[in-house]
């Protein structure tokens, strides 16, 4: 039969390596920026991006920001070996904001798009 202190040392230890495993689901998200071509609607900008997890926001040209915030829990999936995963979002543009839905794509980039407005970001993926 064990000790008391042993079991206690034994779970200690178990806790401390299995954390020290999980590292990344234990920290905040870092922040990725970039300088990227995107499309409005078809109208290619260029836009500074910063990345935070599935949160987006985008600085266009004139001083505009875009603010896409990740609602809810989101799906993945694989098709073909492309890793999709889709979240539902909120755009915050610079006068409004309207609800859509986040795909990114391991490979093929990643598509903003809501009822009257789709943006294209082709060289950030997952």
């Amino acid at each position: 039969m064990m000790s008391l202190n042993t079991a206690r040392t034994l779970s200690a230890a178990l806790l401390t390596t299995v954390m020290s495993g999980m590292p990344a689901l234990c920290q905040e998200a870092t922040t990725e920026k970039s300088r990227t071509p995107c499309f409005f609607n078809q109208k290619e900008e260029t836009c500074d991006i910063r990345l935070k997890g599935d949160d987006i926001e985008l600085r266009l040209e004139g001083n505009r920001t875009v603010e896409i915030n990740r609602r809810g829990r989101c799906t993945n999936r694989l098709e073909n070996s492309v890793t999709i995963r889709s979240c539902n979002v909120r755009i915050g543009l610079p006068n409004d904001f309207v609800y859509g839905l986040i795909v990114r794509r391991s490979t093929g980039g990643t598509v903003i798009t809501s009822p009257q407005l789709e943006i294209k970001l082709p060289q950030i993926g997952l």
